[in-house]
Parts: C-alpha cells; sequence; structure tokens
C-alpha cells in the first residue's frame, strides 16, 4: 500500500491575485504580436499574460485602482498558491519527483532537471 505524502503544515501558501483586463494600452496591444509573457521586477505585477482578447496580470499585492497600465479590469480572482518555502521532494514510495512543480521546489533549473533525468535513466 502507498503511504500518502504528509505535508505537516510544512506547505505555507499566500494568495496569488490575477486581474484579466482589456486592451487599452497601444503598447500593450503591439507587444501581444511578439510576445506572451511579460515578466516585471519593479511593476505593480510579476508578470502578464498576453491572450488573444484581454490581459492577464498576477500579482501578490491587491491593486486598488480600476485600471493597469491603461487597460481597465474586467474581473479579479485570488488564488491561494504562491508557495512561501520551497520544500524539494525527489523520491517518494517509489515514485521520483522531477521538475519545479512535482518538486515543489521553484530554484531549479532545467539543466540541474536535465542532468537529474539522464542519472535515473542509466540507473
Amino acid at each position: 500500500m502507498i503511504k500518502p505524502i504528509k505535508f505537516n503544515n510544512k506547505l505555507k501558501r499566500k494568495n496569488k491575485k490575477y486581474y484579466q483586463c482589456n486592451y487599452k494600452n497601444e503598447k500593450d496591444i503591439k507587444l501581444k504580436e511578439k510576445y506572451m509573457y511579460v515578466y516585471s521586477v519593479d511593476g505593480i505585477y510579476t508578470r502578464k499574460t498576453y491572450m488573444s482578447d484581454y490581459i492577464v496580470y498576477e500579482t501578490i499585492n491587491d491593486i486598488k485602482e480600476n485600471e493597469i497600465d491603461g487597460n481597465k479590469i474586467i474581473r479579479n480572482k485570488n488564488l491561494p498558491i504562491q508557495l512561501q518555502k520551497s520544500l524539494n521532494y525527489k523520491f517518494y514510495n517509489d515514485i521520483y519527483f522531477i521538475g519545479r512543480y512535482a518538486q515543489w521546489y521553484h530554484g531549479i533549473k532545467l539543466n540541474e532537471i536535465i542532468k537529474r533525468v539522464k542519472k535515473l535513466c542509466v540507473n
């Protein structure tokens, strides 16, 4: 029988906020032709995703205004999915966890994942 993983309250999360906005800003209308994502380290959002008809802004902060970068907020959603502490699970009950989301580890790099997969394939 496989034992379930017990997190023992190690999995600390905080809300991540998503804001769906329409396209009003000319800069974003042009950028959506070249990019899918834009990341920001000093703005009010951490990432914006260009969809065909709207933009999704991600942030951990509340936005009090009714627009972001000149784009009107249509709706928003708060989800408790922002990990505050990585756990770095690698193996449990003959199951290997490989990759950022499987391991619950945001510090892992693609080259480390590839190296680990090659090592596991040899064994």
